[in-house]
């Protein structure tokens, strides 16, 4: 029994370490799924099979981690059965990650195992070994003896030496007597299985009789499940391999046929190309060579099918041996290449070799070579009667062209095969310039925010006192203008680089369409005016409409075409803006009469830090990556940008992409995703002014930052994490931590996690104070369990709001607690999580109030006031209204709105003004303000 039919056979074995039949709802959603995946598998239409199974592991379990463990299970014999063994492999990958995040030992072991048995399918020797060790260890620590005696005797199977096999068979009997005299069934009958096997490989025919007679003794007639098949073709395949080898061809043909059936009752195809291979060389040994070509063409068309190299590779070789004897050389020494490729194929997939690439490359050798060989019998047909008296000169010198062109061939792949090797270096030395690239643009972006930080803070400060001059207030209103501009500049800067490397995705919300161009196209009115020049601007757009358009980078096509037709339109032009929506698509077209782009100029317009080198135009200055930005994001949303200009008359840009217009603002789910609102903790507050930790690494804002808060509270300052980690271990009693995300030796978030280990230091409220603008940071602090976020460049009045909101609660809280002389413990702070829970999803309800809430937790609202007052330190409309208005704050900065009436109604107010005040009384600032940012 060769190999190959031996990992055909262990992937039929259906031990305890299989899949097992489910006991739950998994055992309907299966059916249910899978003709849908069976229909997608391999479509080309389609997404990878890898998408498709977890897109349809998703469908169905949600994120319910048993449930997908249980699916997955199910679906990999699924795959099994078609020999999709790649997908099978991504489908038990999947199953490790789910046991692993449950550390369930039996779950790993059972996953490993399942890994094993595909890679030995699959002749990947060096992972099936790897995940035979993993199998063993984790089974082990789950005591499962039954899966750890299958597996040793895997182990000792594999350790068997082709050369002397001798010690390792010993080792296998002896695990045979010890399973047999602790009456372990199951493990003597697949020792069987094996022994047949690997003894019939050895060349000990006897001893494979004797476990062959064992398995007959077991009397499966006929066999009905998938174990007693196992064994029934075990036997009748080596049954058959036993009376071919002792020249008895006719009682092999009888063996052969009974595993045929058995194949195709059970729907084994690998199995029945074997035992089809194995018929056809009976077949033609005994002189039935039309049965025996019969058979070997239908074994090699399922090998094509399906793919399996090393059965194709015993097709092609008993295909061979065949040809030899009837004398049909040619033939012969095709369908031997055939063999040797074939087992090259399998031989390279266990060292990473890229199958696809591969079969590719084998399928135009194998058409080059039979263009050739056409071309050679046509020649030879030709001038087989011209060269009967040829000269031993002209042989020898076809001789030597064949050699040169041989050489010449192969000279040729050489330098192309060095080509190959220098293009692949300079794609990876590209791709390392293009992640430092990234790198460098990420640090920038920290190292401008904070001087930004410095510029626009103190000019915000000093323009909020009313006792300046209308000179000097000028002049910091300049300063922060330039500021502002600089930071715009920064922000295109880092989207661009976002773009580059596919970062950046469009982010629309409904937009009330008007208004928003309106808004717009109305802040560059004053400065057309300022300029002397006509600015017009017409919306053909329906009264009222709104759509779903990405604000941000809509806003930015328009400012940079507007700002370079002011830029060089003269005193006395004009620009004409047209805004209209036709056949789906919104265009943006902006004229203007200025000087015009010449014909070489236009061409690379588009191009990123492109400057005119015209020399009739001075010196422009500029980046030169507004208009590529501007088009990234008209296509990034689907559409494009174009330009026409003639010189001396002015320039049109137009930029359009898809756009729906609905009718009314579809609802919002508006519930926070996973920012902590209000804990309860054990730290203890100070008396007197607010204690509070800052914790930033540039000495200027840390200056700054003094002058802002040493007012009102108590500051003490750390460069780093490890610095404020020390002075917490000092000093308790901390009544806040404001840091910095990015720093030197511990940066903000290995601080936050420190923080939030030490049970003592739980209660310290913590805001981050960052120039780490992109949402992953920010969901990242969230999930660490921050109390707040806030970007540099920040408002003053704003952080001082948000800082005095936070200690007041945790002050409130604290002497709540000491007056009732009750601490929290770990079950109200599993009823907070679940309180909070429920306000979150039902914010919006207008009618949520106090007595609600206490009928839904089945208390009165003196007990609900008390519980919230000694976790959170607020009454429930409070801690109600601090819900709502956090909502709010992430809906403003996300631009998730149509108008501040609208979102006040939908975050639970009745009405804008008193949502307004709330929020400026909360976080320092006015929801309208966002309208602008």
């Amino acid at each position: 029994m060769p190999s190959w039919i031996a990992r055909c056979l262990l992937l039929l074995l259906p031990t305890v370490m299989a899949a097992q039949s489910p006991t739950d709802s998994t055992a309907t959603l299966l059916p249910q799924a899978w003709s849908a995946i069976a229909a997608e598998l391999g479509d080309p239409r389609e997404a990878s099979d890898f998408t498709i199974i977890d897109r349809a592991v998703a469908q169905a379990c949600g994120d319910d981690p048993n449930c997908r463990f249980r699916f997955l299970d199910q679906l990999i014999l699924k795959l099994e059965d078609i020999y999709h063994l790649p997908a099978a492999i991504h489908a038990v990958q999947r199953m490790l990650t789910i046991a692993e995040a449950g550390g369930q030992p039996q779950r790993l072991a059972k996953s490993y195992l399942q890994l094993m048995r595909f890679y030995h399918a699959l002749g990947i020797d060096e992972l099936m070994i790897a995940n035979l060790e993993n199998a063993l260890h984790y089974a082990r620590l789950a005591g499962d003896h039954e899966r750890v005696a299958y597996l040793e005797f895997m182990k000792l199977e594999n350790a068997v030496d082709p050369v002397n096999p001798g010690p390792a068979l010993a080792a296998m009997d002896s695990f045979l007597l010890r399973a047999r005299d602790r009456g372990d069934s199951a493990s003597v009958t697949r020792a069987h299985l094996r022994l047949v096997n690997i003894k019939l490989h050895a060349g000990r025919i006897q001893e494979a009789e004797q476990h062959l007679r064992a398995l007959e003794d077991l009397r499966i007639v006929p066999p009905t499940t998938q174990q007693e098949a196992t064994i029934a073709l075990t036997v009748a395949i080596g049954r058959g391999d036993i009376a071919l080898r002792r020249d008895r061809p006719e009682a092999a043909r009888t063996h052969y046929l009974q595993a045929l059936r058995l194949t195709r009752q059970f729907a084994s195809f690998w199995l029945e190309i074997a035992v089809l291979t194995s018929l056809a060389e009976v077949e033609w040994k005994t002189g039935n060579h039309r049965l025996a070509q019969e058979y070997l063409d239908d074994a090699r068309q399922k090998a094509h099918d399906h793919a399996l190299h090393d059965l194709l590779a015993e097709v092609y070789g008993l295909s061979a041996r065949i040809a030899q004897d009837q004398e049909d050389y040619q033939r012969a020494l095709h369908n031997f290449q055939q063999q040797l490729a074939h087992r090259d194929t399998f031989a390279r997939r266990s060292e990473g070799f890229d199958l696809q690439t591969y079969y590719l490359n084998r399928e135009k050798e194998q058409l080059a070579t039979a263009r050739k060989n056409q071309e050679l019998q046509m020649e030879l047909q030709t001038t087989r009667y011209r060269i009967l008296t040829a000269s031993f000169a002209v042989v020898c010198a076809l001789v030597i062209g064949l050699m040169l062109f041989v050489r010449y061939q192969q000279r040729s792949r050489n330098r192309l095969a060095e080509q190959n090797a220098v293009i692949a270096a300079q794609t990876e030395r590209l791709l390392e310039l293009d992640r430092t690239k990234s790198t460098f643009f990420t640090n920038v972006s920290h190292e401008l925010r904070t001087p930004l930080s410095l510029i626009l803070g103190p000019a915000g400060t000093l323009l909020a006192e009313n006792s300046l001059p209308d000179r000097q207030r000028g002049l910091l209103q300049m300063v922060q203008r330039g500021g502002k501009r600089l930071e715009t500049l920064v922000n295109d800067i880092l989207n661009l680089s976002k773009l580059e490397s596919d970062q950046l995705e469009p982010e629309p919300t409904l937009t009330p369409l008007p208004d928003f161009f309106d808004h717009c196209l109305g802040e560059f009115t004053s400065l057309a005016e300022s300029l002397h020049i006509d600015l017009r601007y017409r919306l053909s757009l329906p009264a009222g409409s709104t759509g779903m358009l990405d604000r941000e980078k809509c806003r930015q096509i328009i400012d940079n075409l507007l700002s370079n037709a002011c830029k060089f339109t003269p005193e006395g032009g004009s620009i004409a803006v047209d805004i209209d929506h036709d056949r789906g698509q919104l265009r943006i077209t902006v004229r203007d009469s200025g000087r015009g782009i010449t014909a070489q100029d236009l061409a690379r317009i588009f191009d990123r830090y492109f400057q005119s080198s015209t020399s009739d135009y001075g010196a422009e200055g500029g980046t030169g990556i507004g208009l590529a930005l501007s088009r990234r994001y008209a296509r990034l949303m689907g559409g494009d940008m174009e330009a026409e200009s003639t010189p001396g008359r002015g320039s049109t840009f137009c930029a359009y992409f898809p756009l729906k217009i609905v009718a009314e603002r579809a609802g919002s789910s508006g519930a926070p995703g996973g920012e902590p609102l209000l804990t309860a903790g054990t730290g203890t507050l100070t008396h007197g002014k607010p204690h509070i930790l800052l914790v930033e690494d540039n000495a200027e804002l840390q200056e700054y930052l003094q002058l802002i808060l040493e007012p009102d509270y108590r500051l003490t300052l750390a460069r780093h994490g490890r610095e404020a980690l020390d002075v917490l271990h000092q000093d308790r009693r901390i009544d806040l931590l404001l840091t910095d995300l990015m720093m030197p030796l511990m940066d903000g978030f290995q601080l936050i996690e420190e923080v939030k280990r030490e049970e003592s230091l739980q209660d310290t409220p913590l805001v981050v104070l960052t120039a780490r603008a992109d949402a992953h940071a920010r969901l990242r602090a969230l999930r660490f369990g921050v109390d707040d976020y806030l970007l540099k460049p920040f408002s003053q009045d704003e952080l001082r709001a948000r800082l005095a909101s936070l200690i007041a609660n945790r002050r409130k809280r604290e002497a709540y607690r000491t007056e009732v002389d009750t601490p929290p413990n770990q079950a109200d702070q599993e009823w907070l999580g679940e309180f909070q829970a429920h306000v979150e999803a039902h914010h919006a309800d207008i009618d949520l109030d106090v007595p609600s809430l206490a009928r839904t937790f089945t208390m009165s609202e003196s007990t609900l006031l008390r519980k919230l007052k000694l976790l959170t330190g607020l009454g429930p409309k409070k801690y109600l209204q601090e819900v709502r208005l956090r909502v709010a704050r992430r809906r403003l900065e996300d631009q998730d709105f149509t108008s501040l009436q609208e979102l006040a109604e939908e975050v639970g107010f009745r009405t804008a003004r008193s949502f307004s005040r709330s929020f400026r009384q909360r976080f320092g600032k006015k929801p309208s303000e966002y309208l602008t940012d």
